[in-house]
């Protein structure tokens, strides 16, 4: 007996019918689809911004004319049957859907990455301050805050330099004629993490001085407490300065002369400690 014919779900319908759709699109564009690649293809980049600028202009454009850069890859897109056989894009055309879209994601996947370092060096310097206008968070809540941006802001560095994929990826933006590196991007990023540090040190310097505007009577309330905000912000100077050697990236004077002077915060803070405890122990009928 004849088989019936096979009933196709609702959503395979469906998503059949958007394809045929978006295949009508680029065979109604493809002239204006051969015009931008070839564009692509022979388009010199004179330094990095000029070369980010044209990956926005590329991307609304093959976003427009429905191939979009981030999609599958043009050449396997574009293999697109005529009713009667053959295909609207010839060969020479996905030869060219190739070359074109090669250049493309490398462009693509450099610009991500390039903004990713800058917009995280930007969060950094901008970090301390947007803590501070948050009156719900406590103090040693913001120097933990900051302490996870060095440790976030590092984990980008290295994934984005340091991975095993990092020299392959150099190439291909070479080949694919992107002027620059990444690493100058990374080097903005790494140039940002000491404002991480001088937020925390900012902290606990403040603490430390309303600690000495105290009272001698009531310092004892207030000490303890400076010296565990002034070893929160201490960790975070230690870890910074940890992280920046590793990088091969020197540490400014700047955090090295605040983390000496939270050494003498703490050292201050539990003197001031242990004053009181002795006089209380005497006090002690």
């Amino acid at each position: 007996a004849p088989q019936s014919p096979r009933v196709l779900p609702p959503a395979e319908l469906m998503k059949r019918h958007l394809r045929k759709k978006a295949n009508l699109k680029l065979v109604e564009a493809r002239e204006d689809l051969l015009a931008a690649m070839e564009s692509l293809a022979a388009a010199q980049w004179g330094d990095v911004e000029t070369a980010l600028d044209a990956y926005d202009t590329l991307a609304r454009q093959m976003d427009d004319l429905g191939l979009p850069v981030e999609g599958e890859a043009w050449a396997e897109r574009l293999v697109i049957s005529k009713k009667g056989g053959g295909s609207h894009f010839n060969d020479e055309d996905l030869a060219l859907a190739s070359r074109a879209h090669a250049r493309a994601s490398a462009l693509y996947d450099f610009a991500i990455r390039a903004r990713q370092l800058r917009q995280r060096a930007a969060n950094v310097t901008a970090l301390s301050a947007a803590l501070e206008a948050n009156p719900s968070l406590s103090r040693d809540k913001r120097i933990a805050r900051l302490h996870e941006a060095v440790h976030a802001a590092v984990k980008l560095y290295r994934e984005t330099l340091e991975a095993g994929a990092a020299d392959a990826d150099q190439r291909r933006f070479d080949e694919a004629g992107i002027p620059g590196a990444l690493q100058p991007f990374g080097d903005q990023l790494l140039a940002a993490l000491p404002a991480l540090a001088h937020g925390a040190y900012a902290i606990a310097a403040d603490e430390l001085s309303s600690l000495r505007r105290e009272a001698p009577s009531s310092q004892r309330f207030r000490a303890s407490r400076v010296a565990t905000i002034a070893r929160q912000a201490l960790a975070v100077h230690i870890d910074l300065c940890a992280q920046l050697e590793h990088l091969k990236h020197a540490t400014p004077d700047a955090v090295s002369q605040e983390q000496a002077e939270l050494e003498n915060a703490i050292t201050e803070a539990d003197a001031l400690v242990g004053d009181h405890e002795e006089a209380e122990l005497d006090d002690t009928v």
